[in-house]
């Protein structure tokens, strides 16, 4: 099955490649994805030393690496810091079951109570208190999610272990679906998966537990198809104009809309987009969802802070523009 499902990656990916002979310019990854790319291309052979422990790759994704994980002395603070977010979190959804990264393919982090956390570990439970803030879900009722950027499917692991029914679809760039195909497919090997392919009919996803698609097959997928889609920060690396193509789409196959994890003014290090918030509200109207955590507001200070200082001290920003992630609700206009 793997064999099948990385022949259908490979079409993916070489039809982007090539993007000019498939009218694919839309989809063209932004000046930002292209230079990351070249960083992890290695792992589209998914040769054995690679995926045995591909969480030990996906830092170009996620931006966590294991050796910020060592049982040294020097982590000691950062340790004791992580299990009180931990607990922190856990304290702010208690009908949800403590995340734990899987040991699986290289999995790590700081060991607390039988459960390996980190700081992605961190970011999903507070997805998970995000989703239980603006949608009504039950681990008993079936649910059709689309993710816009699935990374390499931490996300999607951890919500499908906490809503079991769920049926859960993937849109990414090919590049990226390497990792959350694999991932998730040895970790669930026993669900059923689809990976698309340009001869497929995507009419029914719903007959998979997970699905995994190109940018360019969202138009294809019918109205209405999903209950609630979520995207985190990865709408801020896109182009304005691919920015208006998901949103026009995610408003038209979504019920509930959109959970938006993102800059207001994108990446610092991507200049094809300035406010992607108003680009979104031209399909949805937005209203922020309270995220007030002490976890939260301290994981949004030091992952922008850097970038932050380096662009108001050349002057490419007004120190009072300083703009964190912030999380928006995002219901359909139509």
């Amino acid at each position: 099955m793997l064999d099948e499902f990385k022949r259908r990656l490979d079409e993916m990916r070489i039809e982007l490649d090539n993007y000019e002979n498939y009218n694919l310019h839309l989809h063209r990854p932004s000046n930002y994805w292209q230079d990351s790319i070249s960083y992890f291309s290695y792992v589209f052979s998914w040769q054995p030393e690679v995926v045995e422990y591909l969480r030990y790759h996906t830092d170009m994704v996620t931006g966590t690496h294991p050796f910020q994980y060592l049982d040294v002395a020097c982590n000691k603070i950062k340790k004791k810091k992580m299990i009180n977010d931990y607990k922190e979190l856990s304290s702010e959804v208690p009908d949800i079951e403590p995340l734990s990264e899987p040991s699986a393919m290289g999995g790590f982090g700081f060991e607390f109570e039988n459960k390996l956390i980190n700081s992605d570990v961190l970011r999903y439970m507070t997805v998970l208190k995000m989703i239980s803030k603006v949608f009504s879900s039950s681990p008993e009722e079936e649910y059709k999610f689309l993710e816009v950027g699935g990374g390499w499917g931490g996300v999607a692991f951890h919500l499908k272990k906490t809503y079991p029914k769920i049926k859960y679809v993937i849109i990414d760039i090919p590049y990226t679906l390497y990792f959350s195909v694999y991932y998730l497919y040895n970790l669930y090997p026993e669900l059923k998966f689809y990976v698309y392919s340009r001869s497929d009919k995507i009419d029914n996803l719903s007959d998979y537990d997970f699905s995994f698609l190109p940018p360019w097959s969202l138009a294809d997928i019918p109205s209405k198809t999903f209950d609630i889609a979520l995207n985190q920060a990865s709408l801020g690396e896109m182009t304005e104009e691919q920015v208006h193509y998901y949103s026009s789409n995610i408003a038209r196959v979504t019920k509930g809309g959109l959970i938006s994890h993102n800059r207001r003014y994108a990446n610092p290090q991507n200049d094809e987009l300035k406010d992607l918030k108003e680009l979104l509200s031209k399909d949805f109207l937005i209203s922020e969802i309270d995220s007030s955590s002490k976890v939260s507001m301290l994981q949004s200070v030091k992952s922008n802070i850097k970038s932050t200082l380096k662009r108001i001290l050349n002057r490419e920003m007004h120190p009072f523009a300083a703009n964190m992630y912030e999380w928006w609700m995002c219901t359909p206009t139509r």
